[in-house]
C-alpha cells in the first residue's frame, strides 16, 4: 500500500485542485530532491545527508513539461508526531533552497478550492531552478552545519 486512506483522499482532492497543471508524486525522499554541491567532500556529504536520509515529503508537485520541482506538501495529524524531528528539519531545508513547503491538516473532508488557493499562493510562477552560470542545476545543500534542526 503506497498511501493510507487519508493520504489517498488528499491526493485525489489535490489532483482535482491542480487540474492537470502539475504532476504529483508521493512519498519522495528529501535526498532524492536535493543534490550535494559539486566538489563537496564525501565526508561532508555523508554528514549532511545522514540527518535527513529518512525524511520524505508526502507529496511533490512538479512542472508537467520538465518535472522541475515547484512545491512540496506535508500532511499533519497526530500520527505525524512520530515524524516531529522531520518537521523541524524540513522547514530550514526548504527555506534555504527557496522551495515552497505547504502544510495541510489531515481531515475527513477536503476542499479542492482551499487546496488550490493555498498551493497557488505558495508556488513560484515558474519551475524551481537555481540559476548558475553553467546552466540548470538541481537544488542541493552543501552543508547543514549552520542550520537549526
Amino acid at each position: 500500500m503506497i498511501f493510507k486512506a487519508d493520504e489517498k483522499a488528499f491526493f485525489r482532492t489535490m489532483k482535482d485542485a491542480v487540474g492537470g497543471e502539475y504532476e504529483i508524486f508521493g512519498k519522495i525522499r528529501v535526498t532524492d530532491i536535493i543534490v550535494p554541491k559539486k566538489g563537496a567532500s564525501a565526508h561532508a556529504v555523508k554528514k549532511a545527508f545522514n540527518s535527513i536520509e529518512d525524511c520524505y515529503f508526502d507529496f511533490v508537485l512538479c512542472e508537467k513539461t520538465n518535472l522541475a520541482v515547484v512545491c512540496v506538501v506535508q500532511l499533519q495529524d497526530k500520527t505525524h508526531s512520530v515524524r516531529s524531528n522531520e518537521k523541524d528539519t524540513l522547514i530550514p531545508i526548504c527555506e534555504n533552497l527557496g522551495l515552497p513547503l505547504v502544510r495541510f491538516a489531515i481531515t475527513t473532508d477536503y476542499s479542492a478550492g482551499e487546496i488550490q488557493e493555498k498551493l497557488h499562493k505558495a508556488i513560484i510562477k515558474g519551475p524551481f531552478l537555481l540559476v548558475e552560470t553553467d546552466g540548470r542545476k538541481e537544488p542541493r545543500i552543501s552543508s547543514v552545519d549552520g542550520m537549526k534542526f
